[in-house]
């Protein structure tokens, strides 16, 4: 069923059959094999990698393997480079090491706007007693 699932692409479907076929035998190289592919499916490169690990290591010379964990490594590249990219625009100050006249300034909401007086958290009278009487009360052992 759960191959049925996998050609029509609805992975969680087919993960939810795999994992019933695992429960009961762990060391099936096709329940293996199928779950690391609908994790490919489903972009998540960490299970995928994990369960065609274990596919490739019950069965090495399995083509079909092989060619899967091509696909997670082609996967996980083009991830990387997203990653890589993001992060680099993320540290760049737009290549010029200055703020643009867009940014916001660290004391504004996410909004831009300036927080008001009356959204700070103080702590009340009774908070600050409690605190003191603490503090004496330390200070006295």
């Amino acid at each position: 069923m759960a191959a049925v699932h996998l050609k029509n692409d609805n992975a969680d479907r087919a993960i939810k059959c795999l994992k019933e076929v695992l429960d009961l035998e762990e060391k099936n190289v096709k329940a293996n094999f199928r779950m690391g592919k609908a994790y490919l499916l489903n972009k998540d490169t960490q299970n995928a990698e994990k369960f065609l690990r274990i596919a490739k290591n019950l069965n090495p010379r399995d083509a079909n393997i092989n060619t899967a964990i091509k696909e997670l490594k082609k996967l996980q590249a083009e991830e990387d480079k997203k990653a890589s990219g993001f992060y680099a625009s993320m540290f760049s100050n737009n290549g010029s090491g200055k703020k643009s006249s867009n940014d916001k300034t660290k004391s504004s909401l996410p909004d831009g706007t300036k927080p008001s007086p009356s959204s700070v958290s103080l702590k009340s009278n009774v908070e600050i007693e409690a605190d003191e009487e603490s503090d004496s009360e330390s200070v006295e052992q």
